[in-house]
C-alpha cells in the first residue's frame, strides 16, 4: 500500500509540472518551451537539440530565433 501511495505521488507531481512553461533566461529548444511573450532563442550554428534560452523578442542580441518546431523548407530560401 506504501508502495502504491509513492507511485501515486510520483504522478502526480510529474504532471504538475509538465504545465509549466520556460521564462526568460532558461532553457528552451523549440517557441513553445517559452512562456506565451518569449521566443526560444539558439545560438548561431545552435541546433534545438543544444538547446537556447527563452527571450523576449525585443531582446537586443538575438542571435537565432528559428522556431525548429516544423520543419523548414530550404528551396525557398535564399
Amino acid at each position: 500500500m506504501i508502495r502504491f501511495g509513492l507511485v501515486a505521488l510520483s504522478l502526480s507531481l510529474a504532471l504538475s509540472l509538465s504545465g509549466c512553461k520556460q521564462a526568460v533566461g532558461d532553457r528552451c529548444q523549440v517557441n513553445s518551451d517559452c512562456e506565451d511573450d518569449l521566443i526560444c532563442v539558439l545560438p548561431v550554428g545552435g541546433t534545438p537539440q543544444s538547446g537556447g534560452q527563452c527571450q523576449t523578442t525585443n531582446s537586443q542580441d538575438l542571435g537565432s530565433s528559428n522556431d525548429f518546431s516544423a520543419p523548414v523548407d530550404l528551396r525557398s530560401a535564399d
